[in-house]
């Protein structure tokens, strides 16, 4: 949860779950290849896709939910397939995100002025880092992993982690269609 002193939001809720996640599987950095370029494998794709429904245990779809992506085309890709998953259309890039720049998020984040869940689809090591700074928690995001904490500050964001599950887990959990 994130409480403001301005006025205007009156210390009311802003943001109820800050959910970090870590791209699919992408493509090995080659000489020919710029890292901002490379996209999803097609296991990448395969094994996010079978991983999500899972995360709707833990995450209930709403209007009041946002997706966050840094503008690289993996982390694009990865938040796609969320969104649809979620039935989202709007995904907004934030350049902070692929750069890891702290300080910029704890703006951003500043700004809004409701939102249940929000997803930010980001990168290593700067995940791990924010994972420290805002839950005293360095967490190991493994490629299609996600945590999620539950804020208790804006500025700069600090909360508690309420799960942490990696791909393999989020596989295991997913509902099979009977």
């Amino acid at each position: 949860m994130i409480y403001s002193d301005n006025s205007q939001h009156g210390g009311q809720i802003m943001v109820k779950e800050l959910i970090l996640f870590r791209h699919a599987k992408a493509e090995d950095i080659s000489d020919s290849r710029i890292d901002d370029s490379r996209a999803l494998t097609p296991k990448g794709v395969s094994q996010l896709t079978a991983s999500l429904p899972a995360l709707q245990l833990f995450i209930k779809a709403d209007k009041n939910m946002l997706i966050w992506t840094s503008p690289m085309r993996r982390a694009v890709q990865t938040a796609e397939i969320i969104a649809a998953q979620f039935k989202m259309s709007n995904i907004v890039h934030f350049d902070f995100i692929g750069d890891g720049d702290f300080s910029r998020l704890a703006d951003e984040l500043a700004q809004i002025s409701s939102c249940h869940y929000l997803i930010i689809v980001g990168h290593q090591p700067y995940l791990s880092d924010w994972s420290e700074r805002i839950g005293d928690c360095r967490l190991p995001f493994g490629k299609a992993s996600a945590a999620s904490f539950k804020l208790s500050a804006a500025s700069p964001p600090a909360g508690q982690l309420q799960w942490f599950l990696q791909a393999k887990v989020m596989k295991n959990l997913a509902v099979k269609p009977v």
